[in-house]
């Protein structure tokens, strides 16, 4: 037969790994969640993009959708004419023909343009960089250490066949 002190040490034994037995599982469970804890955060980043991806392609469409809206607009001052025009004969320095109202077409092109460009990026919370090549139509400085998004409309000069550029660069106010 088996004495006392040795059944003692059989149930203390198995009470240690019983003991050790919910220890690894708990710490099975923690692992576990943990791990479900950090699939969850990455699959939230995965699916939202960041902020500034949402931004710059919020302002990419802005500048984009303004440059092709704003070269269709009639000019109050010449009803006949569009900005773009206008543009394109202030851009060609060798003829130009277009007079409204008695001034010159770049000085209205001019006008129309800082006319709604300004009042509509201010009320959008957005800074603007706008210039037309060849042409004395810009506005610049309102972008120029923050990340910017441009867009380009290009307009030939007939008959010539040169071309211009309208060039709108958009970036948040801050």
């Amino acid at each position: 037969m088996k004495s006392e002190p040795e059944l003692d040490s059989r149930s203390g034994s198995r009470r240690l790994k019983r003991r050790a037995q919910l220890e690894m599982i708990g710490l099975i469970v923690i692992v576990i969640m943990v791990i479900t804890v950090m699939l969850v955060y990455l699959v939230y980043k995965v699916n939202n993009p960041s902020e500034s991806i949402k931004r710059g392609y919020v302002n990419k469409e802005l500048a984009s959708n303004f440059l092709i809206t704003i070269t269709k607009v009639n000019v109050k001052e010449c009803p006949q004419q569009t900005l773009t025009d206008l543009v394109t004969d202030c851009a060609n320095t060798a003829r130009r023909s277009i007079y409204c109202g008695g001034e010159k077409s770049c000085v209205v092109a001019n006008k129309t343009l800082y006319d709604i460009l300004t009042p509509t990026m201010d009320e959008l919370g957005k800074d603007f960089e706008f210039s037309v090549e060849r042409a004395d139509l810009n506005y610049t400085g309102a972008c120029k250490d923050k990340e910017r998004v441009q867009a380009v409309q290009v307009f030939t000069l007939f008959p010539s066949m040169e071309r211009i550029r309208l060039t709108l660069n958009v970036c948040d106010a801050d």
